[in-house]
């Protein structure tokens, strides 16, 4: 694939290589990151994961994480972005952009703006399929299990255990070539995909009970507040994965989760089925991301906030 030789040029003349990850990470963008560092550096190039954000703790069954933030330097010659669909989403670590020679993008959003001198964007469940394909074509030599086992696990977190609409054929193919390596898949999908604490559980029955149903229960709204977290010892982190008990109602075409990140601001969460696109509800209010999941933030009054996103939704229904 002619992108993928460019971006392999770019590398092999690059000595120092900083791979950024976006905001309020996930596991999609932290295991792009990770495998892309990790198969670099073996091949002999520094290579170090950014982001502005900490981790999720639950990502910290992830191998080799403690590469997560270990920085050495403060320019890189070449800089990757993973999994990012505006230069808005990597923050402060856009400021490493000016300062290299080449700029690189790795994507999987449909609504991806171009910010990066080249921009591999394919739609596809998870970035760290797109990532394998790149690592695969030009470094397939230095995919051992603990790669596999990372892009496994970004795989599992973004399409929710294969169970996402996103998932198909390639998807299952990728990670069948990835469980040929010798690591303990069901521990990573037992981790992500049912594994619960007892705070997350307790934010569930909190904030779920309080779930308010629109256009004849096309349109689900959940609310979780500071006060939501505050008593259930969590924050807007345990969050994931929430949404999918709304959507998966029967009626509910449109799922929006609504976080207060603080007084009169929060950061909205959609999950889409049937003719609804999440992605074009997000892009009305500046965000983005895909057409079964995506995000946006908004500022105001609570009420104010539902109100204009039921507007944007009954129009999407």
């Amino acid at each position: 694939m002619k992108i993928f030789n460019d971006i392999y040029n770019i590398i092999e003349n690059s000595s120092s290589i900083g791979v950024v990850a976006h905001k309020n990470p996930d596991g999609d963008t932290v295991c792009s990151a990770l495998a892309l560092v990790l198969a670099l550096s073996k091949r002999g190039k520094i290579a170090e994961l950014i982001c502005d954000d900490v981790i999720d703790p639950k990502l910290n069954i992830i191998p080799r994480i403690e590469l997560f933030n270990l920085r050495a330097l403060l320019s890189y010659d070449t800089v990757i972005v993973v999994d990012s669909s505006d230069i808005s989403r990597i923050g402060e670590s856009s400021k490493l952009l000016p300062r290299a020679k080449h700029t690189i993008s790795i994507d999987h959003h449909k609504t991806h703006e171009k910010f990066t001198e080249i921009s591999y964007l394919q739609e596809a469940s998870s970035n760290c399929e797109n990532v394998y394909n790149f690592i695969s074509e030009h470094y397939n030599e230095y995919i051992d299990a603990t790669i596999a086992e990372i892009l496994f696990a970004g795989i599992i977190t973004d399409t929710g255990g294969f169970g996402n609409s996103s998932v198909n054929s390639d998807s299952h193919a990728i990670a069948s070539q990835l469980l040929k390596f010798n690591f303990d898949s069901n521990k990573i999908y037992y981790h992500f995909i049912k594994a619960n604490t007892y705070d997350t559980f307790m934010l569930k029955m909190r904030s779920l009970s309080k779930t308010m149903f629109f256009a004849d229960r096309q349109i689900a709204v959940v609310v979780f507040s500071q006060e939501d977290f505050k008593n259930t010892n969590t924050n807007m982190q345990n969050t994931s994965g929430l949404l999918y008990d709304i959507i998966n109602i029967e009626e509910v075409k449109i799922a929006v989760g609504i976080s207060e990140v603080k007084d009169k601001n929060f950061k909205i969460s959609l999950r889409t089925k049937g003719n609804a696109d999440a992605a074009t509800i997000a892009q009305y209010f500046g965000g983005g991301g895909h057409t079964r999941a995506a995000g946006f933030v908004r500022n105001g009054y609570v009420e104010n906030v539902i109100d204009e996103i039921l507007k944007v939704c009954a129009d999407n229904l």
